[in-house]
């Protein structure tokens, strides 16, 4: 964790999140001591592992190796690294690091990539602290003039519709302590088998596969609402804001009613306790835990413009439970949506409108069906009735 991240993120905050990777190292079969030291670069551990794996006689059932070496849980997770005949052909060429990967399957527990503040920590944790910092010290639009932030720029401007969805989050999870999320893997393999079809609808009538659906974790959320407000009022930021929720409670889930000072003092006093007699975290005598939310953006591309959208809308409202629906963005930049809203009552001044009264002023002239009315339909019935004219777009929403 960076300097600078880490100060963006209040004191007793932090102080669950170190407690938090102890309890988590300490449930986590691939963060044991044995198998990370075989991991870390710069350890004798790996290094003695990379000149045993190149210079070992291979045989028929693989490399020899000490199974007393390893505990039995341990041992599940190194054992396939040995597992069959040394091959040496352009091994030059192969980075030990992605033998290992493909070995003990560590994309179950990936570990972030992108800066320096991010490594050393699983992607699940940096998410986490992303979403965390982006909440306690939101960063300005003219701090982030960067590649982000060309990025969501560029983004807001090509692309046709943005639904943003909100998930809620327990710290002290089992799935959270595992560093899984069961829910959003649920949901990605949902949509990859959604947009297979898609791309088989479609391989008949052209060569190249059409971008479809696409689903990306919002680490950067304050850098998102940046572009897409400005230094102006937007309902959907406002939106974005009521959903992120993020609140200590005690360990029965209720809120606490303690000042942060008071939440560190105890905090520290239970890691010194620890510490003094040597027992390893139990879940329920930790004092308390953190409810936060992460959020994801799901994107329908021009891709599929004349595609019907029903799976996709099925999968979302299926998963309401799972996926709050925080607000949807329609483009106007995008031709097939504008056609949509094309009519004698669109230049009006009004900015505002109910869901009813948008839907019967947006009809196509020519009356035919349109996949954005089905899209504004079933939004509509999952209580997305607030209808807001934006900068170049419409925003969907379920709360005025």
């Amino acid at each position: 964790m960076s300097f600078l991240t880490k100060e963006r993120i209040p004191r007793h905050i932090r102080k669950l999140l170190s407690i938090y990777q102890d309890v988590s190292r300490q449930n986590s079969h691939i963060s044991s001591a044995k198998v990370e030291s075989f991991l870390k670069k710069d350890t004798s551990y790996h290094e003695n592992f990379v000149r045993s794996k190149l210079s070992s006689t291979s045989t028929t059932t693989g490399m020899k190796y000490n199974v007393a070496d390893f505990t039995p849980a341990a041992l599940s997770h190194v054992k396939p690294i040995f597992a069959g005949d040394l091959t040496l052909h352009e091994l030059e060429s192969v980075p030990i690091d992605q033998i290992i990967d493909h070995s003990i399957k560590l994309h179950d527990l990936p570990l972030a990539k992108s800066s320096n503040f991010y490594q050393g920590n699983t992607k699940h944790k940096a998410d986490m602290v992303s979403a965390l910092a982006a909440h306690f010290s939101p960063k300005s639009f003219t701090s982030n003039h960067n590649s982000s932030g060309r990025w969501y720029q560029e983004l807001l401007d090509r692309t046709p519709i943005i639904f943003i969805l909100a998930q809620k989050h327990r710290l002290f999870s089992e799935d959270s302590i595992a560093q899984i999320n069961v829910p959003l893997n649920k949901f990605s393999n949902q949509l990859k088998e959604i947009k297979q079809k898609v791309i088989e609808s479609q391989s008949g009538r052209r060569r190249i596969v059409p971008r479809s659906y696409h689903l990306t974790e919002m680490r950067q959320m304050d850098t998102f609402k940046a572009y897409l407000g400005g230094s102006e009022y937007n309902p959907l930021c406002e939106s974005i804001d009521r959903a992120s929720e993020i609140v200590v409670t005690d360990s029965n889930f209720t809120p606490v009613v303690e000042d942060s000072e008071q939440i560190e003092l105890k905090l520290v006093e239970f890691v010194q306790g620890i510490k003094e007699t040597r027992v390893s975290y139990k879940i329920d005598r930790i004092p308390y835990d953190l409810k936060y939310t992460t959020f994801h953006m799901l994107t329908i591309e021009s891709g599929v413009k004349n595609c019907q959208h029903t799976e996709l809308l099925d999968l979302l409202e299926s998963s309401q439970d799972e996926f709050e629906i925080v607000g949807v963005r329609l483009s106007l930049n995008s031709g097939w949506i504008r056609q949509f809203f094309n009519s004698k009552n669109q230049q009006q001044e009004s900015h505002k409108g109910t869901y009813q009264e948008m839907l019967d002023k947006t009809k196509l002239q020519d009356d035919k069906p349109s996949n954005v009315e089905e899209i504004m339909t079933r939004l509509g019935e999952m209580g997305h009735i607030h209808v807001h004219k934006g900068n170049n777009c419409i925003y969907l929403l379920k709360d005025d």
